[in-house]
């Protein structure tokens, strides 16, 4: 047999004989289609973080203090509409009523937050802090003790509430601060302490207008919570990109938009706003 036809049957036969496994731990690895895609940045997320100057991050400082504070008077006051609701009492009353003074001040300092760092939202807010408010459309007033949502068949839900709040006229609210006051006061022409007006005693009517009421304040105070815990959150997570507006702590553009809450904020809320600003303003002034 000529030498190249043995050399050619060999190859053959080795190639034939060779261990399988072999060539696989020979081959590269390959990827599979499991392997992670390569990351690529979401348009929110192309928007550089500005770099803060010392001052500006003082303030930034101050603004998540605010809304810290915010959170936690809120929470308080959530809480403490749980126990009214549960015992009505002069105490529980007077405790409520104490929460919310707090809780209604802080959240003012979340507005001005979201001024300074010009993220304002009118609709969240109008939720939030609308005012003025027509009392009658809610509950007894003078000389119509059988008016408002509490004495009708309205259905009372966290929808129909959202649905109802200024459906027809800006004075019909039916959610955020000024509809949980007035019914924590209900009519001051009344001899009637306000607890008394939740309490399960009396005649049947009463007894249901006062079952409606708890579950009206709870209602209220369950949005008002979600509101502005999602007010706070969106405030939060603009800081990182926020162009700082100086000037919402100064005055003109502070005594405006104080004013246009004067019905709604005691002397002493005012006051704590007023510093508040003026203390965040001075940081901000000694770059200057």
């Amino acid at each position: 047999m000529p030498l190249l036809l043995i050399t050619l049957l060999s190859l053959i036969l080795s190639a034939c004989n060779a261990d399988p496994t072999e060539s696989a731990q020979e081959q590269p690895e390959q990827k599979t289609s499991q392997t992670e895609p390569e990351t690529k940045t979401k348009p929110s997320e192309t928007v550089a973080k500005r770099t803060r100057s010392e001052h500006e991050l003082a303030l930034i400082e101050h603004i998540q203090n605010w809304l810290n504070d915010a959170e936690i008077q809120l929470n308080t006051l959530i809480e403490s509409s749980q126990h009214f609701i549960d015992s009505p009492s002069q105490d529980t009353l007077a405790d409520i009523k104490q929460k919310f003074v707090i809780a209604h001040t802080d959240y003012q300092l979340v507005e001005l937050a979201a001024r300074v760092l010009n993220a304002e939202n009118p609709t969240i807010e109008n939720s939030i802090d609308a005012h003025p408010m027509l009392p009658g459309y809610l509950d007894s007033v003078d000389g119509y003790p059988n008016s408002g949502l509490i004495h009708s068949e309205f259905a009372l839900s966290a929808e129909t509430l959202i649905e109802e709040h200024q459906f027809s006229d800006a004075l019909y609210l039916t959610l955020g601060f000024q509809p949980l006051f007035f019914m924590l006061n209900g009519d001051t022409s009344t001899p009637i302490a306000p607890w008394r007006r939740f309490a399960e005693e009396g005649t049947k009517k009463h007894k249901r207008a006062a079952e409606r009421r708890r579950t009206f304040v709870r209602l209220i105070a369950q949005q008002l919570k979600h509101d502005i815990s999602s007010y706070i959150e969106t405030l939060r997570s603009h800081i990182a990109s926020a162009t700082l507006t100086h000037e919402a702590l100064q005055a003109p553009k502070l005594e405006t938009w104080l004013s246009a809450k004067s019905e709604v904020l005691n002397e002493m809320s005012i006051k704590k706003i007023k510093e508040a600003a003026s203390k965040a303003d001075s940081l901000m002034s000694q770059k200057n």
